[in-house]
């Protein structure tokens, strides 16, 4: 199973995401970490739009990599690309005699008039400002998990002659809950010995006027993206 969370506000964003396979992919040819197999569920298309997927792990990777051949192909990176992702989806299960309750999909769009978070699922592409994806129970879980942080209040900022100021640091509300989903998806996998979900490393993806990666589940970086380990990728 899965459990996929994220956010979006007007110029912030992001995605945490475990790991964990339950059911390994007839083409997956990883070996196992500690008897159990691991997959990037977080997928970075171009430097303006994300997809994680959550269900079944062949089928939601078939679709992310048609759109971003889409995506390539058109040269055009907009709001539309989330109908195109539901028609992909639909398309896919109707050849494979599937229902559309096979796969959930999250897109993150940064576009010029703000951050856009959509969820793909059997009934379409529903715009969010919060929303998860995946196992209802470790969802459950992961909230009870989450414990509010503790915050300085201020921040010391190195002037030119090496010298320190102090200033204010207030963390937004999407900042805190950032850091408190990141610290509880590695709690939630410890706790609940028989929950289906599980994080090694991290599947952490941060959003501002770019998109990057966060390599630790407890950090907040703003940057820039170029490449990354979440590109689409064949199994």
């Amino acid at each position: 199973m899965t459990l996929i969370l994220a956010e979006a506000s007007l110029d912030d964003g992001f995605i945490v995401a475990d790991t964990l396979l339950t059911v390994v992919p007839s083409k997956y040819n990883t070996g196992p970490f500690n008897g159990k197999y691991h997959a990037l569920k977080v997928h970075i298309l171009s430097e303006k739009l994300c997809i994680a997927l959550a269900g079944n792990y062949e089928l939601g990777l078939n679709i992310i990599n048609q759109a971003y051949k889409y995506i390539s192909n058109n040269k055009v990176v907009n709001n539309t690309i989330f109908d195109v992702i539901f028609s992909l989806y639909e398309e896919e299960c109707k050849k494979q005699s599937q229902a559309l309750h096979e796969c959930e999909f999250l897109g993150m769009l940064i576009s010029s008039d703000g951050n856009k978070l959509k969820k793909v699922a059997f009934d379409g592409a529903r715009e969010c400002k919060k929303a998860y994806i995946g196992n209802q129970e470790a969802y459950k879980q992961l909230q009870s998990a989450r414990v509010p942080g503790e915050y300085a209040g201020h921040q010391s900022i190195q002037q030119p002659d090496g010298t320190y100021i102090t200033i204010p640091f207030a963390p937004t509300e999407l900042e805190k809950n950032f850091v408190e989903i990141t610290e509880a998806m590695t709690i939630i996998p410890l706790r609940e010995k028989e929950l289906s979900v599980g994080v090694l490393g991290d599947a952490v993806c941060h959003f501002q006027k770019t998109m990057t990666i966060t390599r630790s589940p407890c950090q907040y970086i703003p940057g820039t993206f170029a490449t990354s380990p979440f590109s689409p990728c064949a199994i």
